[in-house]
Order: structure tokens, then sequence, then C-alpha cells
């Protein structure tokens, strides 16, 4: 089964072509017929940045380029879960109420990160990439990748992937992506707490998902509100909840989660309403700022729509639109929890070298990658768009692509 939250900025066309193509491309490597799945993930991840590098190039050229986080998470059937991570949005397991961090934020300040930012020519003032982009790992974002020395994987922004391993086992019960506008107001253990809380009650994943959403939703703030206390508005937000069953039912995965529920001591951070059992509704903003810093940081508002959480028709993939947040630290990420494995360690792969020489490439751009260009991909499917145009379904995310194989209950809610 695969799973891919993509979270795009400066518009959607990146994210919305991640949700259609990050799994087919995947799944079309040979490293992935021989179950070198961290090698399938990296080097897919990396053939999708180039599609989308010779679209830039040639059929949007002089458009804005648009750029997308992209956090995949692939259950194999040896009940392996690798977990690949590009830019903010972030995958968490429950494993017995214990919470195992499955991704780290890449953040610009970061030791590593800040190493190849400067490597590449470029610099992080302010927490964020040339003092505009607050992820340092993205697809797209072809303004931050113009370094004609280097090969697209070691730009100043890249979409290599990092990826964690770790063998599932019967204590692990779940685990949740979501895009940064639900970590920007809860912590992981506040997750984890919140669901397994749920589930014990017997509540289904997609009314776990909804609610955990609206409770970060914040009050949309009127201009007035923006010109006299700098409230700046709202992140959107897309969660996928999968559910390890292996081999129970429903019912049998309930009691088991209500039977070790209250065993590991964590303290819930969501506050519930006793007479609806739902979250309480009064949660503050997200960002707030100085009236004279929301002018000289962020000009544009955010959008002026709040939609409440739906559930989406397909539960497999999906992708949000936002715009960039500030960066919460620079904190390196912390060491990797017990029985997670570390999956890109050293370069792409040895067959994969790289010829770091510059070149040209026909298109006059001067980028060199070990991956050849490929044609522009259009999905097989009936609804596929090309040339990365997006699809509008009223205003919101929509979730597209079918999953490789689905065995496990899943709640994909946007908002």
């Amino acid at each position: 089964s695969f799973f891919v939250v993509s979270d795009g900025h400066r518009g959607n066309r990146v994210s919305h072509y991640l949700s259609r193509r990050i799994h087919w491309r995947v799944a079309s490597m040979d490293e992935f017929e021989r179950k070198e799945y961290g090698e399938a993930l990296r080097l897919g991840f990396m053939a999708v940045e180039q599609e989308l590098f010779k679209a830039y190039a040639t059929v949007l050229r002089g458009k804005e380029p648009a750029g997308s986080t992209c956090c995949c998470a692939l259950v194999t059937d040896d009940k392996e879960l690798f977990v690949a991570n590009v830019g903010d949005s972030r995958a968490v397991l429950s494993c017995g109420g214990v919470t195992v961090p499955m991704s780290f934020d890449h953040k610009p300040g970061l030791p590593e990160e800040r190493q190849r930012i400067s490597r590449a020519g470029s610099s992080v003032i302010e927490g964020r990439v040339q003092g505009r982009l607050a992820t340092a790992r993205a697809f797209g974002d072809f303004d931050f990748k113009r370094n004609r020395n280097l090969p697209l994987e070691e730009q100043a922004v890249t979409a290599k992937p990092e990826v964690l391993r770790k063998q599932l086992k019967d204590d692990d019960e779940f685990i949740v992506i979501a895009s940064d506008g639900v970590w920007d107001v809860l912590t992981n253990d506040s997750v984890v707490t919140f669901v397994r809380s749920r589930i014990a009650a017997g509540i289904p994943l997609p009314q776990i998902s909804e609610e955990m959403l609206d409770y970060c939703l914040a009050a949309r703030p009127s201009r007035a509100d923006v010109a006299v206390s700098g409230i700046g508005g709202t992140d959107n937000m897309t969660c996928i909840m999968v559910a390890f069953l292996f081999g129970r039912t429903w019912e049998e995965y309930v009691d088991q989660i209500r039977a070790r529920y209250g065993q590991v001591d964590s303290e819930p951070v969501i506050e519930i309403d006793p007479s609806t059992g739902l979250p309480v509704s009064n949660s503050p903003p997200l960002k707030t700022m100085r009236p004279e810093d929301f002018v000289a940081i962020n000009p544009r508002r955010k959008t002026d729509r709040i939609e409440r959480a739906s559930t989406s028709g397909n539960p497999f993939c999906c992708y949000a639109e936002e715009d960039e947040e500030d960066q919460d630290s620079l904190e390196p990420p912390p060491a990797l929890p017990a029985g997670v494995m570390h999956e890109d360690d050293g370069e792409i792969s040895e067959k994969a070298a790289m010829d770091k020489t510059p070149v040209a490439n026909g298109n006059g751009n001067g980028y060199h990658s070990e991956f050849e260009p490929v044609e522009m991909f259009v999905p097989p499917a009936a609804d596929s768009t090309e040339k990365l145009e997006p699809e509008v379904v009223s205003g919101k995310p929509v979730a597209v692509g079918p999953p490789l194989s689905m065995s496990s209950p899943t709640a994909t809610v946007s908002a």
C-alpha cells in the first residue's frame, strides 16, 4: 500500500502532479521489483523531479515555479514500513501508544541542510532559503535551483528524500501522515494520544480525522483583525490515518487498542467537550504577528476562504496548497528511535553515480543529473490532466491516483 501527502506552495501544479504521479514512478523502478524499496523511493522521487524540471523548461517556461513537499508511506507485503520525506509534511507512528517519528522536517537552519545550501551558493536568512522559502527540500521551486555546476540532487533546495524504514510488529497500531498545518498546532505525542483515545472509544478513522482538523482550524480573521491585531490567518491541512489490522477485524482492532489504552503515561493535549465528545473549538489562531511584521513579511493575505474538513472520495493520495510558514526551530533532529533504520546514507546508488560536469542539454539551462529527461507523463486515467494543469474541484484539494494495494482502514481528510 502506498500513501502520499503533498503540500504545495506558490500554486498547486507540482503538488497535484505528485499526487497523480509519484506512486506510479516509484513502482516502475527496477529496484521496486527487486524489493529494494528504499532505493526505489529515492530514484523514483528524483525521476519525478527531473520530469517537473523538463516541464518547467519547456511547456511551462515563464510560469512562476511552484513547489511542494511530499511525504510518502509504503507498506510492503513483508510488513515493512518505508517513509520517504521531502520538506515539512510529517509521518508519525504509534507503537503501543509510544510515539515513533518516521520523518523529520527539513528546515533550512539544520546543519546538513545549511551546508548544502551554502555549497550551492545560496544562504539562509531568518530561517528561510534566501529569506523566502521555509523548507530546505521540495519538488519544483526551480528558481532556487540555478547552480549550473551541480545536479538537481545537490541544489540549494533538493527533492532528494530522506528515507526511514521500520519492520512492523503487532504492537504497531497506526500511522498519521499530515501536512504542516497540523504539526504547527499539535505535537507528535498529542496526535498519537488523541487518535488512540478516539479509536478506543470506537470512533471510525474518518471522523477522528475530521475532529483533529476541526481542532486545528483557526477562526477566519476579518480584514479589520489583520489590520489591527496582525492575525495572519490559518494554514490549510491534509491528513491520512492508516490503521494496521494485521488480519484482525476492525472490532478486534478497537478492542485491542481499548485494552492497551491508558498503559502509556502520556497526557492528552486536545481538550474534549464532555457534552459532545468533540474537541473544544475555541483554539487560538495559528500565527500572530505585529501589523508592521505582517506587511513586511507576508504582504499577501492568505485565502479568505476556509473550507470545513470533509472526507475525500479517494483515501490514498492527497495534496494541499499553502503559503510558507515561519521556521519554528533550528535544532537538529533527534536520534532515530529503536527499530527505525535510516535508508539513505551515502549516495543515491553506485549504479547511478553522478557525472557532475556541467553540460548544455539542449534547452540552455545547463543542469545535469544522472536521470535522463523523459516525456511528460500522462496519467492512465480518464480524467488525466496535461501539462501539469491542476484539476479544480470546488476550490478544494482533491485526492487522486489508485494505490498499489489496499488492506487497512484509512481516513483521508483535507481542510
